[in-house]
């Protein structure tokens, strides 16, 4: 028998099984260098060892560049599974703080444990200081004095037609009778507007405007139609006067001096005083209430509304706070609060604002201000600014006053404030999941780009220990590298099976 055919193939596993063995002990064996005498031995440290740190960077260059990138865990954070966990880990907490009743202060001092009073101190402080540098700054208040006057003069270029007539009779019918008629009935009213109407007439003597120039065709025109009207019955009121005694007495006395004046001390002795005095009193009653009498009441009216008209503001003025006084005002007043009694239960009112409305469709409530007073918006403006650094100047916040009613603001119950505002459990998962997917598609990229996933891949390998690297790379590749050691026994087997099967040929 040849033993070379049973030897050469035997040595040839052994040394192939061998050499592959030392040469996958060698990618880590030795850890480090190994020197003799100063001298530097061959293949130490083993190569991972030696390259490491061109391995751990090019690893973490193919995990970042390659498997990790910024797209891949972007789109791995908001799959539906991982917002469904989102949403699972707010419902327990949503549950669990329910349970607990956990206020604003719990959940704090959870967060910031004994720091939490000195946060809530700073946020209150900066809320402050904003509040005082930010909000009550001039260029604030401007803004919003401008954006109020802004917004009542889009409400007053609103055309007159298109408001809702329903809405405003129905409000001014229930503020008259809830409202105005207790005023009107226990006087304040007459006392406010006696001297409302008393200033308002001083102020305006030195107006030089022309009635005419401010009030419409058709304003004077219903005017001298109303006071038509109302003529008979303000004369008829002025007559029922008369049966007073003491006014009656008043009259009489003054009609006996005027009789002797004109006819004589002598006449006026043979004269029927009472006889003439009723005479005139029947006359005058008779003749305002006879309809027939009625056009010439009216072209009177006109005449006299016509000169009126041509008049100054301020002529009107001088002559009316010359000829009267408070106390004519006062029964001025009453009669004024009488007709509008009268004129809102018998429906007058709503005929007359449904016809003001019809006449004045295409005109807006600030076009009607305006030719009432043709500076009303430039006032308006005004008013509003002085109003608003009233307002402004007059702020003046305790700061202990207002951080103790903070600090009671945070004792309330979270899930009770959310409640208070409306909303619901599940507007907070959505409100939560909404803006975890936000997040994570608008800010997230650039997070994990800073992050840089392939620095810390390399830092970390580097990082490992050496042994501890070994055992990580064959458990991971412990099989390949077993079947390399064997594979290189059977190729040493099969390169020496080879040579001994040619030689006995």
């Amino acid at each position: 028998m040849n033993t070379t055919l049973i030897v050469s193939p035997i040595a040839g596993a052994i040394i192939g099984y061998f050499t592959n063995y030392v040469a996958v002990k060698m990618l880590f064996r030795p850890y480090n260098e190994i020197k003799i005498l100063g001298i530097k031995l061959p293949f130490t440290p083993g190569l991972i060892p030696k390259e490491k740190r061109r391995i751990s960077k090019a690893l973490g260059n193919a995990v970042g560049d390659t498997i990790l990138t910024d797209d891949t865990i972007t789109d791995y954070m908001i799959k539906p599974e991982m917002v469904d966990y989102i949403s699972k880990i707010v419902r327990d907490i949503s549950l669990n703080s329910r349970y607990k009743n956990i206020t604003i202060n719990n959940a704090g001092k959870r967060i910031f444990g004994d720091n939490w009073d000195v946060f809530l101190k700073k946020v209150f402080d900066c809320g402050i200081d904003w509040f005082e540098n930010e909000f009550l700054s001039e260029n604030t208040k401007d803004y919003i004095t401008e954006e109020i006057y802004k917004n009542i003069v889009k409400r007053l270029d609103t055309k007159v037609g298109s408001i809702d007539r329903e809405k405003i009779l129905n409000f001014a019918e229930y503020s008259f009778s809830t409202f105005f008629s207790g005023i009107f009935e226990s006087g304040k009213a007459h006392e406010f507007f006696e001297k409302a109407i008393w200033n308002f007439i001083l102020s305006k003597q030195s107006d030089n405007r022309k009635i005419s120039d401010i009030a419409s065709f058709s304003a004077v025109a219903e005017f001298k139609d109303y006071i038509s009207l109302k003529v008979p019955d303000a004369a008829n009121y002025i007559l029922s006067l008369t049966e007073n005694e003491q006014i009656e007495e008043f009259l009489k006395s003054k009609l006996s001096d005027i009789l002797k004046s004109v006819a004589g001390p002598i006449v006026s002795m043979f004269v029927d005083e009472d006889s003439i005095y009723c005479n005139i009193i029947e006359n005058l009653t008779e003749y305002f209430n006879n309809t027939e009498n009625s056009n010439e009441i009216e072209n009177v009216v006109g005449i006299v509304v016509d000169k009126l008209a041509e008049k100054t503001i301020g002529d009107l003025a001088i002559v009316v706070a010359g000829q009267l006084r408070e106390n004519s005002i006062n029964r001025f007043m009453g009669f004024v609060f009488d007709e509008i009694n009268n004129n809102i239960l018998d429906g007058k009112f709503t005929e007359i604002f449904n016809d003001f409305i019809d006449k004045n469709m295409n005109l807006s409530a600030m076009d009607i201000l305006l030719k009432a007073d043709n500076e009303f918006d430039k006032k308006i403006k005004s008013y509003i600014y002085e109003l608003s650094g009233i307002l402004f100047d007059n702020i003046n916040l305790n700061n202990e006053y207002v951080f103790n009613l903070f600090k009671k603001f945070t004792d309330t119950e979270i899930f009770c404030l959310l409640d208070k505002f409306g909303i619901s459990e599940e507007k907070i998962i959505d409100f939560v999941k909404n803006g975890y997917i936000k997040f994570i598609k608008n800010i997230a990229p650039g997070f994990i780009k800073n992050l840089n996933t392939s620095h810390i891949v390399e830092e970390k390998i580097n990082n490992f220990d050496m042994k501890f690297t070994e055992e990580l790379i064959l458990s991971i590749t412990k099989k390949e590298l077993s079947a390399i050691t064997y594979f290189g026994g059977v190729l040493g087997f099969v390169i020496g099976i080879v040579p001994a099967v040619l030689s006995n040929i």
